[in-house]
């Protein structure tokens, strides 16, 4: 029943077609000739020429990807309407050519990569509307479609990465995927191992970053707690010998080699890496494994390149966070600004330091007006709270040396913490600051709708043009509802993003590395990159430059 409701939302949008071109939503006549001579269009979305590509997508001979790259020019324009029509004739389309037997048929694999994203970026076009229902279906079918592509991989069929693009494929996502820092994991992402060579192939300011991620994502020291997460690498079929991954009592004895995990985009202290579930819970875990930070490598890299814009287009102002859990992000934040010898930016570290707070207001639809059940926000009962005090941040900010003056603390709910300092526009009590702090990044990792509402009314007023919100938690309902009633308030209409966190939904990958080194079950645990399906967890968006400033 509940794949029967979400078919019915995503086909719902199709009544209305009357300003959608008929060529790119009738899809009888898609040639299945596979991926033609061009690159599909692929460089007039990257080059921004929409209107030339979308004349291109209307004849009846244009290809799967060439329509695809059409309607994701949709959504990149912030037109979810228009995208979410085309978006979901092709996934039909797709679905309509797709059977138990059509994915290992190799006359069709190259419809596992164009197919794939489609899917994808019908996905966030349905996690971005101001709508409020689950996605889990088509995120088992997105997961589908590349264990299909996986295994015609292995016969050495449908392995390239195809030309239809996704939304992570261009603009900072793009940037993320192929970072200096990760190329090497990108290109060999099912080596069970480290090569051990990035660093002294990077410069000095690489390095330094690159270090400081695997700190704070625990990556160092996790070998050493192998023993914790064993039973869970059997479980997933990661090893077949108990006794494969052992940690030697003795310490000039390393761990076995089948202990290490590969360092790549989707390595997590937390979740995805499966080094904080244990018996007694995630919370137990996460008190129990001091790491700094439960945001992916991937996170932490769409740091850097937010920040590298902001440094190259000189958008004004500060950093914050709001939401530091244990201060990982804030680190990074605080690191970068060193690494990049900007002497003058500070970096506003907000929380209460008591954990999420329980819910205060009711919960507005704002395409209804309704008020919703609040137990749309999964915060409302969580029993885990991230808390953490701010004498451990700032114990973990000195551990790598960047607690200075221009870290600045603030402590409290957001609601009566920031308001002092920047202002606020909140309907509740509106206040006004006379030469409140500027920002040029707010970073909300606050997961439930009253924490994310309060920094938003506490802090946008303050961005400049140019600068960037990014949303963490963005597949909690509660968070997403918080952004979509701020943003209609407002009336802003810059598209939202997702940031790359892994694999298998943002990154495009050729297949063809993966099939050279993995056969069978193999092939899904070589990477636990592959494997995930957990939704997007971070969005963003930029503040228009046409928007008021401070």
């Amino acid at each position: 029943m509940r794949s029967l409701s979400l078919l019915i939302l995503i086909y719902d949008a199709i009544a209305d077609e009357t300003f959608v071109p008929r060529t790119l939503v009738e899809t009888d006549d898609i040639p299945l000739n596979g991926e033609d001579s061009t690159d599909a269009g692929a460089a007039l979305v990257k080059s921004g020429a929409y209107a030339e590509l979308r004349q291109a997508a209307q004849t009846t001979s244009a290809t799967l990807e060439l329509r695809a790259n059409a309607a994701l020019t949709y959504l990149l324009e912030g037109d979810l309407t228009t995208a979410d029509i085309v978006l979901s004739h092709l996934a039909r389309w797709c679905r309509t050519k797709w059977n138990k037997t059509l994915p290992d048929n190799d006359e069709i694999a190259w419809l596992h990569a164009p197919c794939g994203a489609v899917k994808k970026n019908l996905f966030w076009t349905l996690e971005t509307r101001e709508t409020h229902f689950q996605l889990w279906d088509l995120q088992e079918e997105i997961m589908d479609t590349y264990k299909a592509r996986l295994r015609a991989a292995l016969r050495g069929v449908g392995t390239s990465e195809g030309k239809a693009l996704s939304v992570y494929d261009v603009g900072l996502g793009d940037a993320v995927c192929k970072h200096r820092t990760l190329q090497e994991q990108i290109q060999n992402p099912c080596s069970p191992t480290m090569h051990g060579s990035a660093a002294t192939t990077l410069k000095v300011e690489d390095a330094y970053l690159d270090l400081l991620r695997r700190g704070l994502t625990n990556f160092l020291h996790a070998d050493w707690q192998n023993m914790d997460w064993r039973p869970y690498l059997e479980e997933e079929g990661l090893t077949h010998d108990a006794k494969a991954c052992s940690v030697q009592e003795l310490s000039h004895v390393p761990p076995a080699q089948a202990c290490e995990q590969p360092w790549g985009p989707a390595w997590r202290a937390a979740g995805v890496s499966g080094l904080a579930s244990g018996k007694e819970g995630e919370e137990a875990e996460r008190q129990r494994r001091r790491f700094q930070t439960t945001l992916a490598v991937a996170d932490l890299v769409h740091l850097e390149v937010v920040v590298d814009t902001i440094l190259t287009d000189n958008v004004k102002g500060d950093f914050m966070e709001a939401g530091v859990f244990r201060g990982g992000a804030c680190i990074m934040l605080r690191g970068l600004l060193a690494a990049k010898r900007d002497v003058h930016r500070r970096v506003y570290v907000a929380d209460s330091f008591a954990g999420i707070p329980p819910p205060r207001r009711a919960i507005e639809d704002v395409s209804t007006g309704k008020v919703l059940d609040p137990e749309l926000d999964p915060t409302f009962d969580w029993v885990d709270r991230f808390v953490a005090g701010e004498d451990l941040v700032r114990y973990n900010f000195r551990r790598y040396g960047l607690l200075d003056d221009r870290v600045r603390f603030l402590r409290g709910f957001f609601n009566e913490s920031l308001p002092p300092v920047f202002g606020s526009t909140s309907t509740e009590r509106p206040v006004t600051i006379n030469n409140a702090p500027t920002l040029a990044l707010l970073r909300i990792d606050a997961d439930a709708y009253d924490g994310v509402l309060d920094a938003l009314e506490g802090a946008y007023h303050r961005l400049s043009p140019g600068g960037f919100v990014i949303i963490d938690d963005w597949h909690l309902g509660g968070a997403r509802a918080a952004v979509h009633a701020f943003r209609r308030r407002f009336s802003i209409k810059g598209p939202i993003r997702s940031s790359p966190s892994d694999l298998v939904l943002t990154c495009s990958t050729d297949l063809t590395a993966v099939a050279s080194c993995a056969t069978g079950r193999a092939l899904l645990a070589q990477s636990k990159a592959y494997t995930v399906t957990v939704l997007p967890h971070v969005a963003y968006w930029r503040k228009g430059w046409d928007e008021p400033g401070p």
